[in-house]
């Protein structure tokens, strides 16, 4: 029968630790900053208990929680930014992309090379085939949001498996989403990053940046749920580092100008979608608020135990959609090494807040402590 995690020998809760990648360009940046943390303090990585993640941060989340047991956190950090650049640069569109992205008839990007890329990326399980959730040894969760086919009802979609060793509970487990164990990872991350426009509808699910981009709520729902069989009893012994990119300011300076200068910014389309200095400034808006409007709920109920870093980029969101449509990945990753270096030197200002320094120190303090 599954066993509850024991206690620390001091006799206080045991935590329960979560680490949580937003969707978008922005996981070139936080992993780089992930791996300075590692660096600085060695075991950082190893005291994760679930990984959770949006479309590619859900991709980065489950390429974590399937490598062999025992691998240096370090190490599977550095996997992870090569896995993510190889999946970042195959998303360029080319131009047979380009035009069906300008026909407007078809996605811009046809799944099966993703797919067959990530099935080698996860690799294989026990039986020679694509590796399934059940096989994952670490605890995952992937945000997707299913478009609505009968019976279900449009909306979030969690993929997890937190039921993996949990069969020969008294009931069988006859509560437990075990459907969920059989599904392959690789098929996973494609209903979770399924980015409208872009990418086909993956068997009824779309992104999970639908739902929440930020996907720490749904990471601490979901864990809050199964509390009891994952070795904690409340949300005081939850622990949740949130990684993402937020903002400092809005569609850059000439946007901000309009709207400081203008009684009622009157904008059609246009200056919503397709301005060339500030793209899909809309979407930026959106994914910018419901990020941090995620990151406050979960502050108020984890308080000293939850930490965003969640610095600025420096770049919009649309810039950076627009980049990997071009095929310019290149520059996201170096604009990626500048930030994370400028961070890791004490830059300071709101755009590199929380500094290195102090997530250290909340590292030290809250994350390492059991």
């Amino acid at each position: 029968m599954a066993t509850a995690k024991k206690k620390p020998a001091s006799g206080g809760p045991r935590q329960y630790r979560v680490l949580s990648f937003d969707g978008g360009p922005s996981t070139v940046d936080y992993l780089r900053q992930l791996r300075v943390i590692e660096h600085e303090r060695p075991g950082f990585l190893d005291r994760v208990d679930m990984f959770a993640g949006t479309s590619d941060g859900a991709w980065a989340a489950l390429h974590m929680a399937t490598r062999a047991p025992g691998t240096l956190g370090i190490d599977v950090i550095d996997q992870a930014i090569v896995f993510n650049e190889q999946i970042v640069s195959s998303l360029s569109l080319g131009p047979l992309g380009l035009l069906r992205l300008a026909t407007g008839l078809t996605s811009a990007i046809d799944n099966g090379k993703l797919l067959r890329s990530l099935e080698r990326a996860y690799g294989n399980g026990p039986d020679g085939k694509p590796i399934t959730m059940r096989d994952v040894h670490r605890d995952v969760c992937a945000v997707t949001f299913h478009l609505g086919q009968q019976p279900a009802k449009p909306g979030a979609r969690f993929y997890h498996n937190l039921a993996r060793t949990m069969k020969e509970l008294p009931d069988g487990g006859s509560h437990l989403p075990f459907e969920d164990l059989d599904t392959p990872v690789a098929e996973v991350a494609l209903r979770s990053g399924s980015f409208p426009v872009l990418m086909p509808i993956r068997a009824g699910f779309a992104d999970g940046g639908l739902f929440a981009n930020n996907p720490s709520m749904s990471a601490l729902t979901q864990a809050m749920e199964f509390r009891r069989l994952l070795g904690f009893h409340g949300i005081d012994e939850v622990t949740l580092l949130s990684c993402g990119a937020d903002d400092a300011v809005l569609g850059g300076d000439w946007l901000q100008r309009r709207i400081r200068n203008a009684k009622d910014a009157d904008w059609g389309w246009g200056a919503w979608l397709l301005l060339p200095w500030a793209p899909l400034v809309l979407v930026d808006a959106v994914v910018t608020a419901s990020g941090r409007g995620v990151s406050y709920q979960c502050r108020q109920l984890l308080e000293d135990r939850f930490l965003r870093l969640g610095t600025d980029m420096g770049v919009t969101f649309g810039q950076q959609v627009l980049r990997l449509i071009e095929g310019r990945t290149g520059k996201l990753y170096r604009e990626a090494d500048e930030h994370v270096r400028r961070w890791a030197e004490g830059a300071d200002g709101l755009a590199f807040y929380p500094s290195l320094q102090h997530t250290l120190r909340w590292v030290d303090r809250v994350w390492m402590q059991d």
